[in-house]
């Protein structure tokens, strides 16, 4: 079923409001946050490191990851927190884990990896729509 014109902004808007905290985010807040909700082992794939080195980050042990991993990471963090509004936390790690048919059955955290991350937030919103 299309997204209707009220559908959409209502997306766009939790979009840009996600948008925020997930830039403005203290770096172990926000790693704390997606740990807590995917498991360190979830988060150290998809930054590219290992669990301990999360751990680190999210304890405020370690602050100066490469830009790509933190690029990775707030942009799984803004996508979680989009998801939040709808969905439970295992619904969301399950999104993030699962093979999904808008990333050619990849999983969304692999795609990440991939810096699919259009084709990520896209998925996202398919999903928030019911898809």
């Amino acid at each position: 079923m299309p997204a209707t014109t009220s559908d959409t902004s209502d997306l766009i808007k939790e979009r840009s409001t996600a948008h925020r905290p997930a830039t403005v985010a203290p770096w172990a807040q926000a790693v704390s946050v997606l740990s807590e909700a995917l498991g360190s082992q979830l988060v150290a794939h998809i930054a590219g490191v290992s669990p301990e080195t999360v751990s680190r980050w999210a304890s405020g042990k370690a602050r100066n990851p490469n830009i790509e991993s933190e690029r990775k990471v707030r942009l799984a963090f803004r996508i979680f927190t989009e998801l939040s509004s709808v969905e439970e936390r295992h619904t969301i790690r399950a999104w993030f884990i699962g093979a999904n048919p808008y990333l050619g059955e990849d999983s969304p955290a692999q795609a990440l990896i991939n810096d699919r991350d259009r084709a990520v937030l896209a998925a996202a919103t398919e999903f928030q729509q019911g898809g």
